[in-house]
């Protein structure tokens, strides 16, 4: 139980890294091109969904798989 949820948290705070280091590409990209009225917090909420099936692929493949595969 306690490997599981630490496996929890693990994917957790990777959602969370991961698009909020998106997002604030995001944010640096949009300052710096002058457009920072387009900023929107909905692209946060975005990153961190699609970093959920990009961290559960590399957690389910095996690391000898090819990548074109």
């Amino acid at each position: 139980m306690n490997n599981k949820l630490s496996n929890w948290v693990l994917s957790l705070l990777l959602w969370t890294w991961g698009g909020t280091f998106y997002f604030f590409c995001e944010v640096v990209y949009k300052t710096l091109t002058h457009h920072p009225e387009r900023i929107s917090w909905t692209m946060l909420v975005l990153a961190l969904i699609l970093c959920i099936p990009l961290e559960r692929c590399g957690a389910e493949l095996v690391w000898e798989m090819p990548i074109w595969l």
